[in-house]
Protein backbone atom coordinates (compact mmCIF):
# COMPACT_ATOMS: atom_id res chain seq x y z
CA UNK A 1 0.00 0.00 0.00
CA UNK A 2 1.23 3.48 -1.15
CA UNK A 3 -0.08 6.80 0.56
CA UNK A 4 1.39 9.89 -0.51
CA UNK A 5 0.92 13.48 1.53
CA UNK A 6 1.08 17.70 1.68
CA UNK A 7 4.12 17.12 3.50
CA UNK A 8 5.68 15.63 0.30
CA UNK A 9 6.69 12.58 1.51
CA UNK A 10 5.67 8.84 0.12
CA UNK A 11 5.26 5.98 2.51
CA UNK A 12 5.44 2.45 1.29
CA UNK A 13 3.65 -0.08 3.51
CA UNK A 14 3.79 -3.70 4.12
CA UNK A 15 -0.16 -4.40 4.14
CA UNK A 16 0.42 -7.98 6.03
CA UNK A 17 2.52 -6.93 8.76
CA UNK A 18 0.41 -3.50 9.01
CA UNK A 19 3.45 -1.28 9.27
CA UNK A 20 5.65 1.06 7.31
CA UNK A 21 8.40 -0.45 5.27
CA UNK A 22 9.84 2.46 3.86
CA UNK A 23 9.17 6.45 4.03
CA UNK A 24 11.13 9.22 1.95
CA UNK A 25 10.63 12.26 0.59
CA UNK A 26 9.61 12.24 -3.05
CA UNK A 27 9.07 16.02 -4.16
CA UNK A 28 9.73 19.29 -3.30
CA UNK A 29 6.00 20.42 -2.85
CA UNK A 30 3.11 17.98 -2.00
CA UNK A 31 2.32 14.47 -4.11
CA UNK A 32 -0.73 14.68 -5.71
CA UNK A 33 -0.91 11.27 -7.73
CA UNK A 34 0.66 7.73 -7.19
CA UNK A 35 -0.13 4.92 -9.40
CA UNK A 36 1.43 1.87 -9.24
CA UNK A 37 2.26 -0.46 -12.15
CA UNK A 38 -0.30 -3.74 -12.49
CA UNK A 39 3.17 -5.93 -11.83
CA UNK A 40 3.62 -3.77 -9.01
CA UNK A 41 7.20 -3.19 -10.10
CA UNK A 42 6.93 0.81 -10.16
CA UNK A 43 5.27 3.44 -8.31
CA UNK A 44 4.89 6.68 -10.26
CA UNK A 45 4.14 9.57 -8.20
CA UNK A 46 3.44 13.16 -9.49
CA UNK A 47 4.11 16.69 -7.34
CA UNK A 48 5.20 19.69 -7.97
CA UNK A 49 6.92 20.01 -10.98
CA UNK A 50 7.82 16.93 -11.65
CA UNK A 51 6.89 12.87 -11.98
CA UNK A 52 8.92 10.39 -10.49
CA UNK A 53 9.32 6.48 -10.88
CA UNK A 54 10.13 4.15 -7.83
CA UNK A 55 10.75 0.75 -7.08
CA UNK A 56 9.02 -1.00 -4.41
CA UNK A 57 12.15 -0.81 -2.59
CA UNK A 58 11.87 3.47 -3.30
CA UNK A 59 14.77 3.62 -5.46
CA UNK A 60 14.42 6.43 -7.63
CA UNK A 61 14.17 5.52 -11.38
CA UNK A 62 13.62 8.16 -13.47
CA UNK A 63 12.31 11.59 -13.28
CA UNK A 64 11.11 14.37 -15.25
CA UNK A 65 11.01 18.12 -14.87
CA UNK A 66 8.71 19.52 -17.14
CA UNK A 67 7.98 22.99 -15.65
CA UNK A 68 4.50 22.04 -15.69
CA UNK A 69 2.02 20.71 -13.08
CA UNK A 70 1.48 16.52 -13.63
CA UNK A 71 -2.31 16.37 -12.76
CA UNK A 72 -3.19 12.67 -13.51
CA UNK A 73 -1.01 9.12 -14.26
CA UNK A 74 -1.73 5.84 -15.77
CA UNK A 75 -0.08 2.46 -16.48
CA UNK A 76 -0.79 0.34 -18.69
CA UNK A 77 -2.41 -3.32 -18.36
CA UNK A 78 0.98 -4.56 -19.50
CA UNK A 79 2.83 -2.24 -17.36
CA UNK A 80 5.36 -1.38 -19.77
CA UNK A 81 4.44 2.20 -20.47
CA UNK A 82 3.26 5.49 -18.20
CA UNK A 83 1.23 8.40 -19.43
CA UNK A 84 1.38 11.48 -17.75
CA UNK A 85 -1.00 14.33 -18.38
CA UNK A 86 -0.26 17.64 -17.35
CA UNK A 87 -2.28 20.95 -16.65
CA UNK A 88 -0.82 22.98 -19.57
CA UNK A 89 -2.97 20.16 -22.10
CA UNK A 90 0.54 18.27 -22.44
CA UNK A 91 0.54 14.24 -22.37
CA UNK A 92 3.92 12.05 -22.14
CA UNK A 93 4.18 8.39 -22.57
CA UNK A 94 7.21 6.97 -20.79
CA UNK A 95 8.75 3.45 -22.63
CA UNK A 96 9.20 1.66 -19.12
CA UNK A 97 11.38 -1.05 -20.85
CA UNK A 98 13.43 1.03 -23.39
CA UNK A 99 13.95 3.75 -20.83
CA UNK A 100 14.24 6.41 -23.85
CA UNK A 101 12.53 9.99 -24.14
CA UNK A 102 8.66 10.06 -23.64
CA UNK A 103 6.61 10.97 -26.64
CA UNK A 104 5.16 14.11 -25.78
CA UNK A 105 2.70 15.98 -27.25
CA UNK A 106 -0.02 18.85 -27.07
CA UNK A 107 -3.21 17.45 -26.76
CA UNK A 108 -5.87 19.53 -24.57
CA UNK A 109 -6.13 23.52 -24.67
CA UNK A 110 -7.00 22.85 -20.82
CA UNK A 111 -5.96 21.18 -17.74
CA UNK A 112 -5.77 17.11 -18.12
CA UNK A 113 -8.02 15.74 -15.85
CA UNK A 114 -7.58 12.17 -16.36
CA UNK A 115 -5.66 9.59 -18.62
CA UNK A 116 -6.45 6.05 -19.10
CA UNK A 117 -5.02 3.30 -21.37
CA UNK A 118 -7.76 0.73 -23.36
CA UNK A 119 -7.06 -2.95 -21.92
CA UNK A 120 -4.99 -3.94 -24.99
CA UNK A 121 -2.89 -0.77 -24.62
CA UNK A 122 -3.62 0.10 -27.64
CA UNK A 123 -5.29 3.67 -27.49
CA UNK A 124 -5.22 5.89 -24.88
CA UNK A 125 -7.75 8.67 -23.35
CA UNK A 126 -7.53 12.06 -21.62
CA UNK A 127 -10.18 14.14 -20.24
CA UNK A 128 -9.69 17.79 -19.83
CA UNK A 129 -11.06 21.51 -18.96
CA UNK A 130 -11.23 21.88 -22.13
CA UNK A 131 -14.68 20.12 -21.87
CA UNK A 132 -13.65 16.91 -24.43
CA UNK A 133 -12.56 13.52 -24.04
CA UNK A 134 -10.09 12.45 -26.25
CA UNK A 135 -8.64 9.01 -27.70
CA UNK A 136 -5.03 8.66 -28.76
CA UNK A 137 -3.16 6.02 -30.79
CA UNK A 138 -0.74 5.00 -27.88
CA UNK A 139 2.28 4.49 -29.82
CA UNK A 140 2.08 7.46 -32.28
CA UNK A 141 0.23 10.09 -30.32
CA UNK A 142 -2.08 10.54 -33.19
CA UNK A 143 -5.55 11.98 -32.24
CA UNK A 144 -8.24 9.22 -33.01
CA UNK A 145 -11.42 10.42 -32.02
CA UNK A 146 -13.05 13.74 -29.64
CA UNK A 147 -15.59 13.24 -27.96
CA UNK A 148 -18.13 16.84 -27.66
CA UNK A 149 -21.23 16.93 -25.54
CA UNK A 150 -20.02 18.04 -21.76
CA UNK A 151 -20.76 21.24 -20.76
CA UNK A 152 -18.43 21.08 -17.98
CA UNK A 153 -14.82 20.10 -17.43
CA UNK A 154 -14.43 16.70 -17.56
CA UNK A 155 -12.68 15.49 -14.52
CA UNK A 156 -13.02 11.78 -14.80
CA UNK A 157 -12.90 9.31 -17.77
CA UNK A 158 -12.85 5.15 -18.34
CA UNK A 159 -12.92 2.65 -20.81
CA UNK A 160 -15.36 -0.61 -20.44
CA UNK A 161 -13.24 -3.98 -19.78
CA UNK A 162 -13.68 -4.61 -23.25
CA UNK A 163 -12.57 -1.36 -25.02
CA UNK A 164 -15.40 -0.87 -26.73
CA UNK A 165 -17.07 1.90 -25.00
CA UNK A 166 -15.70 5.10 -22.60
CA UNK A 167 -17.49 6.52 -19.38
CA UNK A 168 -16.95 10.31 -18.82
CA UNK A 169 -17.79 12.44 -16.23
CA UNK A 170 -18.78 15.83 -15.86
CA UNK A 171 -20.91 18.33 -13.70
CA UNK A 172 -23.70 16.59 -13.22
CA UNK A 173 -23.79 14.47 -15.77
CA UNK A 174 -22.12 10.57 -16.97
CA UNK A 175 -21.86 10.00 -20.38
CA UNK A 176 -21.18 6.61 -22.39
CA UNK A 177 -19.36 6.56 -26.00
CA UNK A 178 -19.08 4.27 -28.45
CA UNK A 179 -15.07 4.32 -28.47
CA UNK A 180 -15.02 3.43 -32.56
CA UNK A 181 -16.88 6.40 -33.59
CA UNK A 182 -17.29 8.60 -30.58
CA UNK A 183 -20.91 8.79 -30.67
CA UNK A 184 -23.05 9.02 -27.47
CA UNK A 185 -24.94 6.64 -25.98
CA UNK A 186 -26.50 7.44 -23.12
CA UNK A 187 -26.50 10.84 -20.88
CA UNK A 188 -27.34 9.95 -17.64
CA UNK A 189 -28.32 12.45 -14.72
CA UNK A 190 -29.12 10.25 -11.81
CA UNK A 191 -27.18 11.89 -9.38
CA UNK A 192 -28.26 15.41 -8.89
CA UNK A 193 -25.04 17.01 -7.99
CA UNK A 194 -21.35 17.37 -9.08
CA UNK A 195 -20.06 13.34 -9.84
CA UNK A 196 -16.43 12.91 -8.60
CA UNK A 197 -15.95 9.50 -10.17
CA UNK A 198 -16.86 6.92 -12.97
CA UNK A 199 -15.60 3.05 -13.16
CA UNK A 200 -16.55 0.06 -14.91
CA UNK A 201 -17.53 -3.56 -12.92
CA UNK A 202 -14.84 -6.08 -13.79
CA UNK A 203 -17.77 -8.18 -16.09
CA UNK A 204 -18.59 -4.85 -17.90
CA UNK A 205 -22.06 -5.10 -17.11
CA UNK A 206 -22.51 -2.42 -14.86
CA UNK A 207 -21.17 1.05 -14.38
CA UNK A 208 -20.81 2.80 -10.95
CA UNK A 209 -20.83 6.44 -10.46
CA UNK A 210 -20.72 8.63 -7.35
CA UNK A 211 -21.74 12.18 -6.35
CA UNK A 212 -20.44 15.24 -4.10
CA UNK A 213 -23.61 14.29 -2.59
CA UNK A 214 -23.05 11.21 -1.12
CA UNK A 215 -25.14 9.46 -3.92
CA UNK A 216 -23.93 6.02 -5.19
CA UNK A 217 -25.34 4.69 -8.47
CA UNK A 218 -25.05 1.77 -10.37
CA UNK A 219 -26.52 1.09 -13.58
CA UNK A 220 -27.39 -1.36 -16.04
CA UNK A 221 -24.48 -0.64 -18.84
CA UNK A 222 -26.71 -2.43 -22.17
CA UNK A 223 -30.00 -0.72 -20.67
CA UNK A 224 -28.76 2.38 -18.79
CA UNK A 225 -31.39 1.24 -16.32
CA UNK A 226 -30.46 2.37 -12.49
CA UNK A 227 -30.06 -1.22 -11.02
CA UNK A 228 -29.28 0.70 -7.39
CA UNK A 229 -28.83 3.79 -5.78
CA UNK A 230 -27.53 4.36 -2.20
CA UNK A 231 -26.82 8.08 -0.45
CA UNK A 232 -29.99 9.83 -1.20
CA UNK A 233 -32.65 9.44 0.79
CA UNK A 234 -30.22 9.31 3.40
CA UNK A 235 -28.44 10.84 5.82
CA UNK A 236 -28.90 15.33 6.05
CA UNK A 237 -25.51 15.99 7.15
CA UNK A 238 -22.26 14.48 7.91
CA UNK A 239 -21.50 10.77 8.40
CA UNK A 240 -19.97 10.59 11.73
CA UNK A 241 -19.29 6.75 11.86
CA UNK A 242 -19.46 3.61 9.78
CA UNK A 243 -18.95 -0.25 10.75
CA UNK A 244 -19.88 -3.67 9.01
CA UNK A 245 -21.34 -6.22 11.31
CA UNK A 246 -18.98 -9.03 11.80
CA UNK A 247 -21.33 -11.14 9.28
CA UNK A 248 -20.41 -8.85 6.27
CA UNK A 249 -24.68 -8.48 6.47
CA UNK A 250 -24.82 -4.82 7.34
CA UNK A 251 -23.65 -1.47 7.22
CA UNK A 252 -24.13 0.76 9.59
CA UNK A 253 -23.59 4.35 9.07
CA UNK A 254 -24.38 7.51 11.87
CA UNK A 255 -24.55 11.00 11.29
CA UNK A 256 -24.93 14.92 12.77
CA UNK A 257 -28.27 14.65 11.83
CA UNK A 258 -29.18 12.73 14.50
CA UNK A 259 -29.94 9.66 12.71
CA UNK A 260 -28.71 6.18 12.20
CA UNK A 261 -29.07 4.28 8.80
CA UNK A 262 -28.47 0.40 8.72
CA UNK A 263 -27.72 -0.63 5.05
CA UNK A 264 -28.36 -4.24 3.30
CA UNK A 265 -24.64 -4.54 1.97
CA UNK A 266 -25.90 -7.42 -0.28
CA UNK A 267 -28.61 -5.65 -1.70
CA UNK A 268 -27.33 -2.08 -1.48
CA UNK A 269 -30.07 -0.74 -0.24
CA UNK A 270 -31.48 1.15 2.94
CA UNK A 271 -32.64 -1.83 5.61
CA UNK A 272 -33.84 0.59 8.23
CA UNK A 273 -33.25 4.27 9.56
CA UNK A 274 -34.19 6.43 12.56
CA UNK A 275 -33.72 8.28 14.61
CA UNK A 276 -30.96 7.83 17.46
CA UNK A 277 -30.20 10.80 19.87
CA UNK A 278 -31.44 14.25 19.99
CA UNK A 279 -27.99 15.92 18.86
CA UNK A 280 -25.22 14.44 16.75
CA UNK A 281 -24.31 10.30 16.79
CA UNK A 282 -20.48 10.42 17.50
CA UNK A 283 -19.76 6.45 17.24
CA UNK A 284 -21.52 3.03 16.21
CA UNK A 285 -20.34 -0.73 17.30
CA UNK A 286 -21.26 -3.84 16.90
CA UNK A 287 -21.63 -6.08 19.21
CA UNK A 288 -19.98 -9.51 18.16
CA UNK A 289 -22.74 -11.96 17.55
CA UNK A 290 -24.20 -8.73 15.38
CA UNK A 291 -27.43 -9.04 17.77
CA UNK A 292 -26.76 -5.27 18.87
CA UNK A 293 -25.74 -1.91 17.74
CA UNK A 294 -24.21 0.29 20.10
CA UNK A 295 -24.60 4.26 19.27
CA UNK A 296 -23.11 6.90 21.20
CA UNK A 297 -24.44 10.76 21.13
CA UNK A 298 -23.35 14.06 22.07
CA UNK A 299 -26.39 14.09 24.21
CA UNK A 300 -24.72 11.99 27.01
CA UNK A 301 -26.27 8.86 26.55
CA UNK A 302 -25.04 5.66 25.41
CA UNK A 303 -28.22 3.78 23.22
CA UNK A 304 -27.69 -0.36 22.93
CA UNK A 305 -30.22 -1.01 19.56
CA UNK A 306 -31.34 -4.80 19.21
CA UNK A 307 -31.52 -4.90 14.89
CA UNK A 308 -31.91 -8.94 15.15
CA UNK A 309 -35.68 -8.45 14.04
CA UNK A 310 -37.30 -6.60 11.09
CA UNK A 311 -37.07 -3.62 12.69
CA UNK A 312 -34.95 -2.30 15.73
CA UNK A 313 -35.59 -1.67 19.43
CA UNK A 314 -34.31 0.03 21.88
CA UNK A 315 -32.94 -2.32 24.42
CA UNK A 316 -31.12 -0.02 26.73
CA UNK A 317 -30.50 3.21 27.04
CA UNK A 318 -27.05 4.00 29.76
CA UNK A 319 -27.45 7.37 31.59
CA UNK A 320 -24.86 9.23 33.38
CA UNK A 321 -22.11 10.74 31.27
CA UNK A 322 -21.86 14.47 32.03
CA UNK A 323 -20.84 15.83 28.35
CA UNK A 324 -21.02 14.56 24.95
CA UNK A 325 -20.10 10.50 24.12
CA UNK A 326 -17.06 10.02 21.98
CA UNK A 327 -16.70 6.25 21.70
CA UNK A 328 -18.42 3.30 22.01
CA UNK A 329 -16.79 -0.69 22.38
CA UNK A 330 -18.23 -3.77 22.70
CA UNK A 331 -16.02 -6.44 24.74
CA UNK A 332 -14.90 -9.15 22.50
CA UNK A 333 -17.31 -11.81 24.69
CA UNK A 334 -20.18 -9.07 23.72
CA UNK A 335 -20.62 -8.93 27.91
CA UNK A 336 -19.57 -5.34 28.33
CA UNK A 337 -19.46 -1.96 26.43
CA UNK A 338 -17.16 0.48 27.07
CA UNK A 339 -18.05 4.35 26.78
CA UNK A 340 -15.20 7.24 26.38
CA UNK A 341 -16.64 11.15 26.78
CA UNK A 342 -15.45 14.56 27.34
CA UNK A 343 -16.47 14.61 30.47
CA UNK A 344 -12.73 12.83 30.78
CA UNK A 345 -13.98 9.67 31.93
CA UNK A 346 -14.06 6.36 30.04
CA UNK A 347 -17.10 3.89 31.87
CA UNK A 348 -18.03 0.43 31.44
CA UNK A 349 -21.54 -1.26 30.96
CA UNK A 350 -23.37 -4.64 31.31
CA UNK A 351 -24.85 -5.14 28.36
CA UNK A 352 -27.45 -7.83 29.87
CA UNK A 353 -28.37 -5.28 32.28
CA UNK A 354 -27.17 -1.80 31.39
CA UNK A 355 -25.72 -1.90 34.85
CA UNK A 356 -22.84 0.52 35.32
CA UNK A 357 -19.13 -1.73 36.34
CA UNK A 358 -16.47 0.74 36.80
CA UNK A 359 -15.91 4.19 36.01
CA UNK A 360 -11.99 4.29 34.95
CA UNK A 361 -11.30 8.18 35.87
CA UNK A 362 -7.38 9.64 35.38
CA UNK A 363 -7.60 11.79 32.15
CA UNK A 364 -6.91 15.71 32.64
CA UNK A 365 -9.04 16.13 29.37
CA UNK A 366 -11.47 14.90 26.70
CA UNK A 367 -11.36 11.12 25.91
CA UNK A 368 -11.33 10.81 22.26
CA UNK A 369 -11.00 7.01 21.89
CA UNK A 370 -11.16 3.63 23.77
CA UNK A 371 -11.23 -0.15 23.12
CA UNK A 372 -10.72 -3.58 24.28
CA UNK A 373 -7.48 -5.62 24.50
CA UNK A 374 -8.55 -8.79 22.21
CA UNK A 375 -8.29 -11.23 24.99
CA UNK A 376 -10.92 -8.50 26.73
CA UNK A 377 -8.38 -8.07 29.75
CA UNK A 378 -7.11 -4.76 29.42
CA UNK A 379 -9.03 -1.44 28.35
CA UNK A 380 -6.41 1.34 25.87
CA UNK A 381 -8.35 5.15 26.32
CA UNK A 382 -7.07 7.95 23.72
CA UNK A 383 -6.96 11.19 25.12
CA UNK A 384 -6.76 14.66 24.17
CA UNK A 385 -4.05 14.85 27.49
CA UNK A 386 -1.82 14.01 25.47
CA UNK A 387 -1.72 11.01 26.89
CA UNK A 388 -2.82 6.85 26.10
CA UNK A 389 -3.87 4.89 29.43
CA UNK A 390 -4.07 1.34 29.74
CA UNK A 391 -6.82 -0.54 32.55
CA UNK A 392 -7.38 -3.26 33.68
CA UNK A 393 -11.03 -4.52 32.60
CA UNK A 394 -11.55 -6.67 35.92
CA UNK A 395 -11.29 -3.95 38.73
CA UNK A 396 -10.85 -0.47 36.43
CA UNK A 397 -7.47 0.18 37.84
CA UNK A 398 -5.35 2.42 35.53
CA UNK A 399 -1.77 0.10 34.83
CA UNK A 400 -0.10 2.36 32.85
CA UNK A 401 -0.28 5.77 31.13
CA UNK A 402 1.89 6.49 27.93
CA UNK A 403 3.14 10.43 26.88
CA UNK A 404 5.19 10.02 23.90
CA UNK A 405 3.28 11.38 21.38
CA UNK A 406 3.19 15.35 22.92
CA UNK A 407 -0.27 16.41 21.53
CA UNK A 408 -3.85 15.39 21.88
CA UNK A 409 -4.04 11.64 20.82
CA UNK A 410 -7.02 10.71 18.11
CA UNK A 411 -6.97 6.98 17.75
CA UNK A 412 -5.96 3.73 19.59
CA UNK A 413 -5.97 0.32 18.46
CA UNK A 414 -4.47 -2.91 19.80
CA UNK A 415 -2.99 -5.68 17.00
CA UNK A 416 -5.70 -9.04 16.70
CA UNK A 417 -3.15 -10.83 18.44
CA UNK A 418 -3.00 -8.04 21.28
CA UNK A 419 1.11 -8.01 21.59
CA UNK A 420 1.23 -4.39 20.35
CA UNK A 421 -0.81 -0.80 20.72
CA UNK A 422 -0.92 1.48 18.14
CA UNK A 423 -1.99 4.99 18.54
CA UNK A 424 -2.07 8.52 16.43
CA UNK A 425 -2.11 12.14 17.67
CA UNK A 426 -3.01 15.52 16.28
CA UNK A 427 0.48 16.85 15.85
CA UNK A 428 1.04 13.85 12.91
CA UNK A 429 2.85 10.85 15.16
CA UNK A 430 2.26 7.56 14.87
CA UNK A 431 3.46 5.01 16.86
CA UNK A 432 3.26 1.19 17.80
CA UNK A 433 4.56 -0.18 20.74
CA UNK A 434 5.48 -3.99 22.33
CA UNK A 435 2.93 -4.26 25.20
CA UNK A 436 5.04 -6.68 27.16
CA UNK A 437 7.97 -3.58 27.41
CA UNK A 438 5.26 -1.20 28.60
CA UNK A 439 3.51 -4.06 30.74
CA UNK A 440 6.22 -6.69 31.48
CA UNK A 441 4.50 -7.53 34.88
CA UNK A 442 1.39 -8.61 32.87
CA UNK A 443 1.60 -12.40 32.14
CA UNK A 444 -1.22 -12.63 29.51
CA UNK A 445 -1.72 -10.44 26.60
Amino acid sequence: VATASDDSTIILWDARAACISREWFAHDEQVKSLAFSPDSRYLASAGGKNVAIWDNSGGLHQADGTGDNPSAAAFSRSSTHLAVGYAGGIIHIWDMEKRQEPLRWEAHKGWIRDVAFSPDGQLLLSASDDRTVKTWDAHTGSMLKVFHGHEWWVLKACFSPCGKYIASVSNRTVRVWRTSDGSCLATLSDHGDFISCVAYTPDGTMLCSAADNGTRTILDHATSECLATSGKPGHDSQVSALVVSPDGRWVATASWDSTIILWDARAFCISQEWFAHRVEVHSLAFSPDGRYLASAGDDEKVAIWDISGSSHQLFATLEGHTRGVNDVAFSPNGRLLLSASNDKIVKTWDVRTGALIHVLEGHKSWVRKACFSPCGKYIASASYDKTVRVWRTSDGSCLVTLSDHGDSVWHVAYTPDGTMLWSAAWNGTVLGRRVQDFMPDESKF
